[in-house]
């Protein structure tokens, strides 16, 4: 059985996330099997403690930040699938779900919580990546991201993914040209509705 989270009182996002990557980290990466605390994910019989083994050997950018959002006490957007379970949408979603997220449309105005959705819509419909915002440095011009990768659930410096980027406001999001896996557009959402 997992260990408990131990969260830190009060609880938000952005502590909720660097908890769960400390303490779970390895199980969001490619090989792992995380335990989820939404209990109508699909194969999550006792949540909090049912490894998901559906996920393994697969990437779960979103499934952190799910689970991430979960314990915070925030709705992720679902799929249904046909045995009535459910999975979070991927991150390409997440832009689009306007009853779940409002979109950040100024870099001064990011902060500790709030989403950051990378797209390379070259890649299609699983070529995005999602991670949560631990701090922001505004006098340095720096951000910090928690999200999962191939290797578990990290923190990381995320400030190149907006170096150089220009905002779009057909789009509310930023777009990068200057990086090595070509065009994306960033987005920051910031997390609205609540379980319930």
């Amino acid at each position: 059985m997992p260990s408990p989270l131990n969260f830190p009182s009060p609880s938000n996002l952005a502590q909720i996330a660097l908890r769960l990557a400390a303490q779970r980290g390895s199980s969001y990466g490619l090989n792992g099997a995380p335990v989820s605390p939404y209990s109508h994910l699909s194969g999550n019989s006792v949540p909090g403690s049912t490894p998901l083994e559906w996920l393994r050997g697969r990437y779960k950018c979103n499934q952190f930040v799910g689970d991430s959002l979960t314990y915070a006490g925030y709705r992720m957007p679902t799929w249904r699938m046909s045995d009535g379970s459910e999975h979070y949408v991927q991150a390409e979603s997440l832009p689009r779900a306007g009853q779940y997220f409002a979109r950040v449309r100024a870099l001064e105005q990011i902060q500790s919580g709030d989403l950051l959705v990378l797209d390379w819509a070259a890649q299609g419909s699983n070529g995005a990546h999602v991670e949560i915002i631990t701090s922001v440095n505004r006098a340095a011009g720096r951000i910090w991201s928690v999200g999962a990768h191939k290797d578990g659930a990290a923190e990381a410096d995320a400030t190149h993914w907006l170096v150089g980027a220009k905002f779009d406001p057909n789009t509310n999001s930023w777009v990068n040209y200057a990086t090595l896996h070509g065009m994306f557009r960033a987005y920051i959402l910031r997390p609205l509705r609540a379980l319930g």
